[in-house]
């Protein structure tokens, strides 16, 4: 079978460290023995990168961002990324250390210092692969010839209508199993799946904001809460938020 294609984008103003972060990623790649086709689009404008994720001219599992370049800095870019490709990878690439906290705010999976570039990216790489691998799920499709893998990454909620569920995933395409929604929660609950409603399972990294009556995904989908449930769904998304901050590395 032929390996996915890994795609990469890096963005500096800087095109000598453009040059430098690629080479870093590529070096990191041979020494965790991933031979994976890769592709690189190497941008130095911001708002070029932007431009080709927003008009779909382009995708990628993992983005590396300067923080401070101008136009548009890489805190800015990197929120606008989030809402268009919730599921990359998200690195910030800099030389200012005293940026680690505030970079947090805007969920990368990696602070990455210049100084301690070949360090930090082995630790970088090691964590998205640590992080993709683990985060998916193995079911016996509708028509029983054999089973299908799904990323947890990819699945927004899980629906559970009658005895049937429905893993509803971010390209909007509907995988339907005969199942147990309790079995499927106490499988996912430890992966950042929580329980809104006796119907519904949501990803919590893809809920913007918990309303009254139901939860807001971050791609405009809103998802019914159970009644009475909301004290609960606040308070786990809070612990989600928390620990997830705590998971970046320095």
């Amino acid at each position: 079978m032929e390996k996915e294609e890994l795609r990469i984008a890096v963005c500096d103003d800087s095109q000598e460290e453009l040059l430098r972060i690629q080479e870093a990623v590529i070096n990191t790649l041979d020494r965790l023995e991933r031979s994976v086709p890769v592709v690189f689009r190497l941008y130095a404008d911001s708002r070029e990168l932007y431009g080709d994720v927003e008009k779909e001219r382009e995708s990628f599992q993992m983005v590396f961002l300067d923080i401070e370049m101008p136009g548009m800095d890489g805190f800015h870019l990197a929120e606008k990324l989030h809402l268009k490709m919730p599921q990359t990878a998200l690195f910030f690439v800099s030389s200012h250390e005293n940026l680690v906290f505030d970079s947090q705010l805007y969920a990368p999976l990696w602070f990455v210092r210049k100084g301690m570039l070949k360090k930090d990216m082995f630790r970088a790489l090691s964590r998205y692969f640590t992080v993709t691998e683990s985060r998916r799920i193995s079911y016996k499709v509708k028509s029983g010839f054999g089973h299908r893998e799904l990323y947890l990454k990819e699945i927004l909620y899980v629906e559970c209508v009658g005895h049937e569920l429905d893993f509803v995933t971010v390209s909007g395409l509907h995988l339907k199993v005969y199942g147990s929604l309790k079995a499927v929660e106490e499988d996912l609950s430890s992966c950042g799946f929580l329980r809104i409603h006796k119907s519904f399972l949501v990803n919590q990294s893809y809920v913007e904001s918990v309303e009254k009556k139901d939860v807001v995904l971050k791609n405009g989908i809103i998802v019914e809460m159970g009644r009475d449930r909301r004290r609960n769904v606040e308070a786990a998304m809070l612990r989600y938020r928390k620990e997830k901050g705590g998971e970046y590395g320095i």
